[in-house]
């Protein structure tokens, strides 16, 4: 292999690809790598004809270099003019360039994909760059055709070699019209075998072999180095970036060539088709006959600018994600269709991106609508029964299938809004996001007559998840995402422009807090988190801004289900509260089994211990999970978590010998690995009540007594006194 040919497979080999539009292409040398495409009659065409290639130079192309011909002398020739990077195009030439269309010197550049196509419909010649007219010229005469082969990349008697790669050649029995040619440019044909006038179509996807099909009907099999024996005059397979369609390697402006794969520079056509890969920001007015934002891409149209899509406008969706679409500027898009995908045999709360939107999107599923005011669902069974703006609803994939949805229809934009009752306790209300994007949540609260917390569906798991003030499973709801929330009053809830965001499409968002411990319950290969906040502003009671109500999941039995309780008894799935030393928690879980405790996150507390009231170990989480046994229908009120916190810590002058606390009317005394220490309960009055002999680790003292005491510890470590509170 000549060191051209390895410069050209490198340069080939490192083009940025994309997976989801996998193909190849032909990288030739210049020196003699060429493609014989046959004598077959129905490339040589003596009437009206149009000839087609994408072409990446990596060296000058000039004095006539081919890029495809039949015969310079008899038939058609696209190749180089005289002048450097110029693009000739005859039919019938009879070796005399006067009789070739050319177009000015430095027409197409190096280094990157540019479309080349030139037609002949009896009368003129045209060469076209990029869909764009680039010269014309008057020309009439009698085709003599020729018995030669066509070949790709080769004057016909030899030499005048092209160097650089080739892909997408077309060549048809028929002039293109302008309308044609760009309509096609970006694409692959779709049913070239089906297609009139199309004589030879290459597409080069192969990417191995001698021989390169012609998707024509025609069976115009191209043959590398014109034999099936590997010769240095094959040229070489490699990957393609040329722009059919366009597709996004980088985040950035749709108008900065970096944004786009190698050598496609940046789509500015009206008549592009563009695949969204990445985060790519509209910045200037564009248009385009097709845009697709793929699963990992979003867009958004800045304000100020103009966004026509004059074809199809999809935003896809698969089991890694879904599209997203913000749209700032002024918009004209065609026929859009958004999907969602859905897994199989599970629950999803939903809501539509569509203005007019309709149950028929999902026929043959199970959809219901819940009615806060009478506590009820109801089955939606007419197909024509509208999916409202902003309206969370409940959908049942059926086993064994997953299920693609497609909201075809007017995107919702601009500002939304749903109203919320409180006629039950808790007041749930099933809301939607309306828009092909995440929201805020953080934007949107606080909402006068509702409760700041989110409540989501995990899917997976037939668990809710929580949202409050930073902390629990996102402040992004993800574009399609029902959600509940709780209202305290009547009211509505309202989305804007200004709450949308691209953060989040995917997923349910991590969010970090300070003073913030996450406590997993597991078991059955499940799990459920409780988060517990240490918060001055908040109190020990139920606080709309930062708490979050314990909202049970139903729909699958063997969920673990692990909450606290606050000081008026609530159930609580996010615990906000001023520092405290216990906390009172909760178990539940329809199926019998063995479940565990342990520590997720732990964020300025240095000790966390569960108590196991009904075996009454005292068990550190810090140091190991806690596993224990649960029985349907045991006491759910079973543990207190007890807490050591740094901020605790360094308020003494140092660290106290034996930490003592105390919850209800019981009192706690930590002795570490001591265990010759002894505990003096003693009355306000300094009255001795109770005296008890300590042993390692923490100390469980019941006491029947209410009210302010003092406890104090003496031991090897010295003593310690610390006034209590039982009650």
């Amino acid at each position: 292999m000549n060191a051209l040919k390895s410069l050209l497979l490198v340069v080939l080999a490192t083009a940025t690809f994309s997976l989801f539009a996998q193909q190849n292409g032909i990288g030739l040398d210049g020196v003699d790598d060429y493609i014989d495409c046959g004598t077959d009659a129905s490339l040589n065409i003596t009437g009206p004809v149009t000839v087609e290639a994408w072409i990446y130079l990596t060296d000058v192309l000039s004095n006539y270099e081919r890029i495809v011909e039949k015969d310079w002398t008899n038939s058609y020739y696209l190749g180089a003019g005289f002048n450097d990077n110029s693009i000739g195009f005859g039919m019938d030439p009879n070796s005399n360039a006067a009789n070739i269309v050319e177009t000015g010197a430095g027409a197409i550049g190096t280094f990157r994909w540019v479309h080349v196509a030139g037609s002949w419909d009896g009368s003129t010649l045209r060469i076209y760059i990029n869909g764009d007219l680039a010269a014309s010229k008057a020309w009439s005469n009698t085709v003599d055709g020729s018995a030669n082969s066509t070949k790709i990349g080769k004057y016909y008697a030899g030499g005048l070699l092209f160097e650089g790669f080739m892909d997408e050649i077309r060549i048809w029995n028929t002039a293109r019209s302008q309308t044609d040619i760009q309509n096609n440019l970006y694409k692959e044909l779709d049913n070239p075998a089906s297609e009139s006038n199309l004589v030879a179509y290459y597409r080069f996807n192969e990417g191995s072999g001698q021989i390169s099909a012609d998707l024509s009907a025609n069976s115009n099999t191209a043959v590398f180095g014109g034999t099936l024996n590997v010769e240095s005059s094959d040229p070489s397979w490699g990957p393609s970036t040329c722009p059919i369609p366009y597709y996004s390697v980088n985040s950035g402006d749709w108008n900065t060539n970096s944004t786009w794969a190698t050598g496609q520079l940046a789509p500015t056509k009206d008549w592009a088709r563009v695949i969204i890969e990445d985060n790519v920001n509209v910045n200037s007015n564009e248009t385009s006959i097709d845009v697709t934002i793929n699963p990992s891409g979003a867009l958004t149209v800045a304000s100020g600018n103009t966004f026509t899509v004059t074809g199809d406008f999809l935003i896809k969706s698969d089991n890694t994600g879904t599209g997203s679409f913000i749209d700032n500027g002024t918009t004209s898009i065609g026929a859009t269709t958004v999907e969602r995908y859905f897994a199989e045999d599970e629950w999803h709360l939903i809501s539509s991106p569509i203005s007019d939107g309709q149950a028929e999107i999902f026929l043959g599923m199970y959809l219901q609508k819940y009615d806060e005011t009478s506590a009820t669902w109801t089955d939606i069974v007419a197909v024509t029964d509208p999916l409202n703006v902003m309206q969370g609803y409940a959908l049942w994939i059926p086993s064994s299938t997953t299920y693609t949805a497609e909201y075809t229809g007017t995107l919702n934009t601009g500002n939304a809004s749903m109203p919320f009752t409180a006629n039950n306790p808790f007041g749930w209300n099933l809301m939607g996001n309306p828009y092909p994007s995440a929201v805020d949540w953080d934007q949107v609260i606080p909402v006068a007559n509702m409760n700041s917390a989110l409540y989501y569906l995990d899917a997976a798991t037939g668990n809710y998840v929580t949202y409050v003030g930073g902390i629990g499973a996102s402040r992004y709801i993800p574009p399609m995402q029902g959600f509940w929330i709780s209202a305290t009053g009547n009211g509505s809830l309202a989305f804007s422009n200004s709450d949308r965001t691209h953060v989040g499409k995917d997923t349910y968002y991590k969010n970090e807090i300070e003073n913030v411990a996450v406590i997993s319950a597991t078991g059955m290969n499940l799990e459920d988190k409780l988060y517990i906040h240490f918060d001055e502003a908040s109190t020990a009671g139920f606080d709309p801004a930062t708490d979050a109500w314990k909202l049970l999941g139903g729909f699958n039995e063997e969920l673990p289900q692990l909450f606290s309780y606050n000081e008026n008894h609530d159930m609580l799935s996010i615990d906000s509260r001023p520092e405290t030393e216990t906390i009172p928690a909760g178990f539940n879980s329809l199926t019998s089994g063995e479940f565990s405790l342990q520590i997720d996150e732990m964020n300025g507390f240095e000790k966390i211990i569960v108590e196991d009231t009904e075996t009454g170990i005292m068990h550190d989480l810090t140091e190991s999970p806690y596993t224990f046994s649960y029985n349907t229908g045991d006491d759910n009120e079973r543990f207190v978590f007890h807490f050591e916190t740094i901020t605790a810590i360094n308020d003494h002058a140092m660290e106290p010998a034996y930490p003592v606390w105390s919850f209800n009317r019981n009192y706690y005394v930590d002795c570490g690995n001591e265990d010759n220490a002894t505990a003096y309960l003693y009355n306000l009055s300094g009255q001795l009540l109770n005296t008890v002999e300590l042993t390692t680790g923490i100390n469980k003292i019941t006491s029947n007594l209410s009210g302010n005491y003092v406890v104090k510890v003496v031991g090897e470590n010295g003593v310690f006194a610390e006034k209590v509170f039982l009650k």
